[in-house]
């Protein structure tokens, strides 16, 4: 993601405040599929410059529309850049401004109405046409995109809160597009999205196995690229656009059947002794540790071995056997047949174990590793001289809340197509 230049609709304006100074309450709402960078007075009057009706900047980065803040602070200074820009061919979308929030712009109140009248006009709504650009106010925003005729970068129907959304942050590499999308929520997104761009073919970069797929597109053009997404909750991974096909690279399907079959049974899990831990015990049922009556469990930091043993059959060809955690506390290292198969640390918290197992018997050993938060809770109610961890000052409480650790409710075994 540090290949190449941003892509981003709109510039927002944050006046005299700095980055860490953006107000939510200030902005207007961002249309799903546009993002937006942020830029300080400093920034609007001495890197931005109008070209061929974008905003743009020495790097050669643009932006289609600059955004006013709600009741932003618009100095004279930067009121004069903006109307520079406007009739320079940028669009503008934002209130109109009252007044300079400077004690040193009062001296000139008429040349800053002059400038008001002349980009906003006197309407409570509309737009207006200032030059080459034009300035859209009392409208929402997606309202005004749709005006200025700017269609979504990324396409695509997510959820309604912050919590079920698809993010997204767009590059641009030479003749190459590149797409980050994170699935923000707890539940798999499998849709249809429309990527503006130009490309004809895309492939999906899997950022956890290094792993890269030719994605099928359904339709390309100047309406765009059409193609399937599949995300995992929270799964992140690259799409990657270009005009040519990489050959030999596997196709990730549209939509995925899957066998899914949970691992039944007993488990021997190793607890570390120096570390509080009682050694091998036995667990009937995947729990959480926290919820363990034995104390040297329940608050048990550090490394825990699982071991099973599994009868499996080998996958026939075009077939693949995943071991899937759909709930892990917080990383674990897959072996079979003391092999190393991956680290699991993260959606789609899934181990290609395929090209590991034997038809038969297989022994199956999982590292798990937490923080060391419940440690130092459990130690917080120890004497000092019992306590295995130590910090001054004292960074946790008997009474804070343990983190859920170890594999937790079940563990599955995957079936589907490559």
């Amino acid at each position: 993601m540090r290949n190449g230049l941003s892509v981003a609709d709109l510039c927002i304006y944050l006046g005299e405040n700095a980055p860490v100074k953006l107000l939510a309450y200030r902005l207007p709402e961002i249309p799903e599929g546009y993002d937006f960078d942020v830029c300080t007075k400093d920034g609007l009057i001495n890197t931005m410059f109008p070209k061929d009706g974008l905003i743009a900047l020495p790097d050669g980065t643009s932006y289609q529309m600059l955004v006013l803040e709600r009741n932003g602070d618009i100095s004279l200074d930067a009121l004069r850049q903006i109307a520079k820009l406007v009739k320079g061919g940028v669009s503008v979308y934002g209130p109109r401004p009252i007044a300079s929030g400077s004690l040193h712009d009062a001296a000139f109140a008429k040349e800053y109405q002059e400038l008001t009248n002349e980009l906003w006009g006197t309407e409570q709504s509309g737009n207006k046409v200032v030059g080459k650009g034009r300035v859209y106010w009392g409208i929402t925003l997606a309202e005004a995109l749709s005006k200025r005729g700017i269609k979504p970068d990324a396409g695509f129907k997510s959820g309604n809160t912050i919590t079920d959304k698809i993010y997204f942050a767009h590059r641009r590499l030479n003749e190459n597009d590149i797409y980050f999308l994170n699935n923000h929520s707890q539940r798999l997104y499998n849709d249809t999205i429309r990527l503006r761009t130009n490309a004809t073919h895309a492939e999906y970069w899997d950022p956890v196995t290094g792993k890269q797929y030719a994605l099928a597109v359904s339709a390309s053009g100047k309406e765009g690229m059409l193609l399937n997404v599949v995300l995992q909750p929270n799964e992140s991974g690259f799409i990657v656009t270009s005009n040519q096909a990489s050959p030999f690279l596997p196709t990730k399907l549209k939509g995925i059947e899957e066998q899914v079959t949970p691992i039944e049974g007993e488990w021997k899990v190793t607890f570390e002794s120096k570390w509080g831990g009682p050694g091998e015990v036995t667990f009937t049922t995947l729990t959480d540790w926290t919820l363990n009556e034995d104390n040297r469990i329940k608050y048990y930091s550090g490394t825990a071995i699982y071991k099973k043993t599994i009868q499996l059959e080998k996958p026939v060809s075009g077939r693949q056997l995943l071991l899937r955690f759909p709930q892990l506390g917080s990383i674990a290292r897959v072996s079979i047949n003391g092999k190393e198969v991956s680290t699991v640390w993260c959606s789609p918290w899934e181990a290609d174990i395929t090209p590991y197992i034997a038809a038969g018997e297989n022994k199956l050993e999982i590292e798990v590793v937490n923080s060391l938060m419940n440690r130092m809770i459990g130690d917080a109610s120890l004497p000092k001289a019992e306590r295995f961890t130590y910090a001054f000052p004292e960074i946790a409480s008997s009474k804070d809340p343990l983190v859920s650790s170890g594999i937790i409710d079940k563990l599955l075994l995957v079936q589907r197509s490559k």
